[in-house]
């Protein structure tokens, strides 16, 4: 059984975390296929923030219009 703070509660750092069933809210996170990582030209894609080029069966996330 994990440990207790004073006030009762399991410590962060010994939570039971979520699996594959979180979702951040306003992400939409799914499994890219050879069409997500190439353009309308056939050049690869790639992140916007760390420029790696997308491959099939990595985890992608997409943020959603929250307007």
């Amino acid at each position: 059984m994990p440990e207790t703070t004073a006030s009762g509660s399991t410590p962060p750092a010994t939570r039971p975390r979520a699996q594959s069933a979180f979702r951040p809210r306003g992400m939409a996170v799914y499994t890219a296929t050879e069409k997500d990582c190439l353009d309308s030209a056939g050049e690869a894609q790639e992140c916007v923030i760390c420029f790696e080029e997308f491959q099939p069966g990595d985890e992608l996330g997409r943020m959603e219009c929250l307007s």
